[in-house]
């Protein structure tokens, strides 16, 4: 082989597997199959110099310390907030199994008809850097046409257009936790897939439609032995890096050390898990599901609980999201601040803490106004509200901000989303 044409073999070779990164479809569809044994059955190895679990996924390493909470059917919001108030994991068997959408969204060609020229972030796996995923933005027709032959998940903030058909789960349709929503997400997968070990800073219902999900889920006490990684500086959320498939058992002694409690998700299930729970997923078939973001809170009241008012059933529009998704992004659902709505985000983004970082702030700052590259520094704004060098606001300064401080920051937010709006 001549020079020339040995080159032209690696080019080749080089851009058919950067190719595959996004596009390396089979010609069969993925094992759909949802009767895989959880929690794992657990053998001892024939060689006693071999711990429990060496290069298993995770659950292998030790017996689960028992199922999660059940309840039957949707608890009432005032039995949801004692589940919240214990810091409590629940699962609510068939909670959702009469929505709508049981049946119109049972067959891909209704969503391809109804919603196929949204785009939406897919999550395309690399195949040749395992647990590693890379964004593809493409027509949601496409990801459904391809799904279940390629590696591509989606996790999105749910589109306005689709959110109109979804149902708020009774339990969080009154009271504090209504006025405190901050994104819906969408999950949809094929086949067997499963997330890295990780936690929110929210809490979250997780709203199972179709196939079958489980859950493996662990305090947060327990971060420390998955060396775990912050989302930011100060951040409750985050992601532990270790290859959850195989467990080195002879590094991470940890592992056989650390109860966990697990559940498993059918069509209609629901699931709450705590900020801060670690927890991994692990999906099969054809699985759809949708998860309600909701920001903790020191405090809870039952306004609109009770008669009438607590039967109605709101749909995810009827609701004030912080986040959502449109044109192809998510954003802010509002775009235009006033001094008390800015003070009402902040308490928000607070949650139960005493404290808000500048690097919560920061974090939030930079997304709602990721599209924005001429954006002021966010210290500067930060210290605009902040006392200067502090790297924090306590919970007392911002629920007593006046309405001219606060309005100095909304100046700055709504001429900058202005702006972008004008662009567009």
């Amino acid at each position: 082989m001549g020079f020339a044409q040995f080159l032209k073999v690696c080019l080749f070779v080089m851009f058919n597997i950067n190719c595959s990164l996004v596009y390396a479809r089979i010609s069969f569809q993925k094992d759909q199959r949802m009767d895989y044994v959880f929690p794992p059955l657990i053998e001892k190895s024939v060689d006693s110099r071999i711990p429990e679990g060496h290069l298993r996924p995770l659950g292998f390493q030790r017996h689960p310390d028992g199922k999660v909470q059940e309840t039957k059917g949707m608890p009432s919001p005032e039995s949801f907030y004692k589940y919240i108030q214990d810091n409590q994991p629940v699962m609510m068997s068939g909670a959702m199994k009469n929505v709508p959408i049981a049946k119109t969204w049972e067959k891909d060609d209704y969503l391809k008809e109804k919603y196929g020229n949204i785009s939406v972030p897919v999550s395309v796996r690399k195949q040749q850097f395992p647990g590693q995923v890379r964004i593809v933005q493409m027509k949601f027709k496409k990801f459904l046409l391809e799904y279940m032959y390629e590696d591509w998940y989606l996790a999105t903030t749910i589109p306005l257009q689709m959110a109109s058909e979804l149902t708020i789960p009774q339990c969080l349709s009154c009271g504090s936790y209504f006025h405190r929503l901050l994104e819906s997400e969408l999950w949809i997968s094929s086949g067997f897939a499963n997330t890295q070990l990780h936690s929110h800073s929210d809490h979250i219902l997780h709203c199972l439609q179709f196939g079958r999900r489980d859950f493996i889920l662990m305090k947060k006490e327990y971060k420390k032995n998955f060396e775990f990684v912050e989302e930011y500086p100060t951040s409750i959320s985050g992601h532990s890096p270790l290859d959850m498939n195989k467990i080195n058992m002879f590094k991470h002694t940890n592992f056989a050390k650390t109860p966990w409690v697990y559940a498993s998700l059918y069509g209609g299930d629901c699931l709450y898990i705590p900020a801060e729970y670690l927890h991994q997923v692990r999906s099969y078939g054809r699985a759809i599901s949708y998860t309600i973001h909701f920001s903790p809170s020191t405090q809870f009241d039952l306004r609109g609980c009770f008669g009438d008012e607590v039967q109605k059933t709101f749909k995810l529009t009827d609701a004030n999201f912080l986040w959502t998704f449109t044109g192809g992004h998510k954003q802010l659902s509002n775009l235009k601040f006033s001094p008390e709505s800015f003070q009402k985000l902040l308490q928000l983004l607070l949650g139960a803490g005493d404290r808000l970082s500048f690097h919560q702030f920061e974090h939030f700052y930079d997304m709602a106004l990721k599209q924005d590259n001429k954006r002021p520094p966010a210290l500067e704004v930060f210290w605009k509200m902040a006392k200067k060098d502090k790297d924090y606001m306590t919970r007392h300064e911002i629920d007593n901000f006046s309405p001219d401080k606060l309005m100095v920051v909304v100046k700055v937010l709504n001429s900058r989303f202005s702006k972008k709006k004008d662009e567009l």
